[in-house]
């Protein structure tokens, strides 16, 4: 009933928002100079919502006008007509009214305490008066901000103005309006504030508070919990789970009773701490390793085609039973949940406590909305879900885990989310849009845009706004540009996206080097630098520029890209090539200099992005490549006894062979403190390999993988490969520190290899070991091979840290198979 009065009180405010009435118009500014006054309420709800909007109102009417208004107290106007800022009551939640009475300009909004410029998901006041003022400047004098700091609004010129008749009022059409991740380390106070403004100057904000972050791991934090109580979590692969390599917090069994009375108890306990009643978050740690026991899955809804297991109704049982423990101590309290990864399709079998909101996420949607399928599916699981709840709201990562600050600007991308967006009745948004405004251009303004409302003719619209963000020569050389990029992006995305479900995004790399953006620089800098040459206004110059130095720091990153896997992708890499690649890297830090000044925001941290996704950019990758011993090589060594075969490495036979050091990181070839030494031997038809793990962290081993079929990449492990000489195939041996065997041939399609290996494991004071015994008839059937050359790599990974530590002998810059390179070992 609630969201239907609202979406009612929208419709009206939209019906009238012309709110300009037949009356004579009054004239406020002539030839400059202005009888009129500004006064705003230092006793309104929050008198700093007040006080900004009447500087705004101030600053704007000067740079437009040249006439500056007076700021002056009720008291002193001595009957001037004047602005009167933030008097009138406006009970609808962000709502504002703008109207004359006599000669008088009033403006006021719903205000409410809190932070003004901050807009933060607890503290965050309500700034309808500033919301709109904002407005008033739009309609009145045609002023827009389209990105933050002076160089990112434009303001139209007149030394004449008269404001007509007014009574309007203006509400946004979802109540949740987010915009996050667009300030970071780094940047400088002026580009912080000025960042918080432009989005407040747009409408950002929340009617509500609003919390969804991935709790579980705050609130039944493994290090106290996990000791004493492993069921509290998830059962996986056979046991309580209590390895946590990618540092998100350990699942939890959610039909655990004991576990949910604590996790309440957690929660509530942390709630009443807050300085300001805000909303609870409900919702599980980020990832996969959800729980697997018989009742748990008893719950879920099916099986998708990738054999991955939909959790809806297991999560949303899970949020009830919380809600209902919450809500017994703390009957008014909201809670917040995301529907995601698992449990992201709307095909709960239970109806959600009406406590909870739940936002929704699809990330990627830079990508995914330009396949119409994934639109009307993503349309459909809307409306399902928003058929069991009060209230839902959005969320995505538009370039899911990073864009590297590649050019993606998406009008037409962005309109159809929220075509959809508004037909499922969604009321709220959280976009976390990590990307600079150099690369994203004009996607922040729309997304805020649309969130408000009221876009009744969305080509008028964008045509309009480029016209006024980019000039009368620029804007059709930036529309001809942005509809390029996203043809590209388009192309792209429809022949075939990968997702990942337990972290919820679609894989767009190495793809968007080698498909999306080659050319685009060559094709359009000649074409934005002539436009930029041919504009004179000061503000539409810095916006080309803007996009010409992201564009020119585009080149340089495919180019880098070109040259990386050039190097990377051969086991005898071009040495000129390298050095390119150096040249090139040092380049694209000068842009990201170039980028980080206003009308931008700072660009995003692209190194977490290139490790992630291991793109080989790291500088330390060809210098690496460009040493002498930049391919590791070694032998075997011939022992006349064999050993036994008990993971302690005590034998004297041992000592007489040099060890291969494994401690260079994969992607970079940094040295990691924390190595481990790799003894290789051969007897006769059979291969042995003794290795001692360094960890001075003996006592967070928490390896439990024991059967089987146990993902023993997941704890500390060792990873062996073998490339014999003369074959195509890539055989890998990989066990934890209990011992637990996983094999793989690389060259079939079931992958099996039972190499009958003998593998034992022992665990020192500051170290754990292994000794391996493995027949090399298993991976060749060549009987004289003493003398040939083996492409070999021998690996490890370290979960005592976070992060984890992934070292290998010879590194990959990338996954551990890469035989191209593997070092050479020569079998004696």
């Amino acid at each position: 009933m609630v969201n239907r009065m609202k979406k009612v009180f929208f419709v009206l405010c939209c019906c009238l928002a012309v709110g300009v009435l037949s009356g004579a118009a009054l004239p406020v500014v002539k030839n400059s100079k202005s009888n009129y006054c500004i006064v705003f309420n230092p006793k309104s709800a929050n008198p700093e919502v007040a006080w900004r909007a009447a500087k705004d109102l101030q600053e704007y009417i000067f740079k437009a006008t040249g006439a500056k208004l007076p700021m002056v107290k009720a008291e002193a106007r001595k009957g001037r007509p004047a602005f009167l800022v933030g008097f009138e009551k406006v009970t609808v939640p962000e709502g504002f009214v703008v109207k004359t009475s006599g000669k008088d300009i009033i403006i006021s909004g719903n205000d409410t305490k809190g932070s003004v410029l901050n807009c933060h998901w607890a503290s965050g006041a309500r700034t309808g008066t500033w919301h709109g003022v904002s407005d008033f400047l739009e309609k009145q004098l045609g002023v827009r901000w389209f990105f933050p700091g002076e160089l990112g609004e434009y303001v139209p010129k007149r030394k004449d103005w008269s404001v007509p008749e007014l009574n309007y009022t203006g509400a946004p059409r979802f109540v949740h309006r987010a915009l996050n991740y667009q300030t970071r380390k780094g940047m400088s106070k002026q580009q912080v504030e000025q960042n918080y403004i432009f989005n407040r100057r747009n409408r950002s904000g929340r009617a509500d508070s609003w919390c969804g972050w991935h709790n579980w791991r705050h609130n039944l934090p493994k290090e106290k919990y996990f000791k004493d109580h492993p069921e509290y979590f998830a059962y996986v692969g056979g046991r309580r789970y209590g390895m946590d390599p990618l540092n998100h917090g350990l699942q939890i069994c959610t039909t655990n009773p004991e576990a949910l009375d604590v996790l309440a108890a957690n929660m509530i306990a942390e709630v009443k701490k807050r300085p300001v009643k805000s909303m609870l978050s409900l919702s599980p740690n980020d990832g996969g390793r959800q729980c697997e026991c018989d009742k748990c899955q008893a719950l879920d809804d099916g099986v998708r085609p990738d054999g991955s297991r939909i959790m809806t109704t297991r999560m949303m049982t899970y949020v009830n039973e919380m809600a209902k423990r919450i809500t017994k101590v703390l009957p008014d309290q909201k809670m917040g949940m995301y529907a995601y990864s698992h449990y992201a399709e709307g095909v709960s079998k239970v109806k959600v406590h009406p406590a909870v909101t739940m936002m929704e996420v699809l990330n990627d949607t830079g990508l995914s909305y330009y396949r119409a399928d994934i639109r009307k599916k993503h349309l459909e699981n809307l409306k399902n879900w928003r058929k069991s709840l009060n209230r839902l709201y959005f969320y995505s990562f538009p370039e899911g885990m990073g864009g590297l600050e590649l050019p993606c600007c998406q009008f037409n991308n962005i309109s159809m989310l929220y075509d959809n967006l508004y037909a499922a009745d969604v009321t709220g948004f959280s976009i976390n849009n990590s990307t600079s405004y150099g690369a994203a251009a004009l996607n922040n303004y729309f997304y805020l845009k649309f969130a408000w409302g009221g876009i009744k003719d969305k080509e008028k619209f964008y045509e309009e706004t480029l016209r006024d963000c980019y000039g009368k020569a620029g804007a059709p050389v930036m529309r001809g540009y942005f509809a390029d990029i996203e043809s590209r992006l388009s192309k792209f995305a429809n022949r075939g996206l990968k997702e990942n479900r337990d972290l919820g995004y679609i894989s767009r790399y190495p793809g968007v080097f080698t498909d999306v953006y080659p050319g685009l620089a060559e094709k359009w800098l000649p074409k934005l630098k002539a436009a930029a040459a041919a504009t004179k206004d000061k503000g539409q110059k810095a916006r080309i520029q803007m996009s010409i130095t992201n564009l020119e720091y585009c080149q340089v990153t495919v180019a880098l890209y070109d040259r990386a896997i050039k190097v990377v992708k051969t086991s005898k890499p071009d040495v000129k090539v390298a050095a390119e690649a150096l040249k090139l890297i040092a380049k694209r830090k000068e842009y990201f200099k170039k980028m980080r000044a206003l009308p931008s925001n700072s660009p995003a941290d692209t190194v977490k992005t290139e490790r992630n996704f291991r793109i080989p950019f790291d500088a330390n990758v060809f210098s690496f490549m460009m040493a002498a011993n930049a391919r590791k090589s070694g032998s075997t060594t011939r022992i006349s006894s064999v050993p036994v075969v008990d993971g302690k490495l005590d034998e004297a036979l041992w000592k007489n062979i040099k060890p291969l050091r494994i401690h260079f990181a994969k992607d970079n070839g940094d040295i990691f403190k924390v190595g481990a030494d790799l003894y290789l031997a051969r007897h006769k038809g059979d291969l042995y390999l003794g290795i001692r793990c360094e960890e001075p962290l003996v006592d967070k081993i928490l390896d439990s993988g024991r059967r089987a079929d146990s993902k023993v990449w997941n704890e500390n492990c060792i990873d062996l490969f073998f490339a014999p000489a003369g074959q195509k195939g890539v055989y890998q041996l990989a066990f934890n520190s209990l011992g637990t065997v996983r094999t793989f041939r690389k060259d079939t399609k079931d992958g099996v290899w039972n190499p009958k290996a003998v593998v034992k494991t022992f665990r020192g004071k500051d170290f754990w070991s292994a000794e391996v015994k493995l027949p090399i008839s298993s991976m060749t059937a060549v009987k004289d091979f003493a003398g040939d050359i083996w492409g070999m790599n021998f690996c490890r990974v370290r979960r005592t840290v976070q992060p984890s530590e992934y070292s290998c002998w010879s590194p990959t810059f990338g996954d551990f198979n890469r035989p191209e390179r593997f070092g050479r070992v020569i079998i004696k």
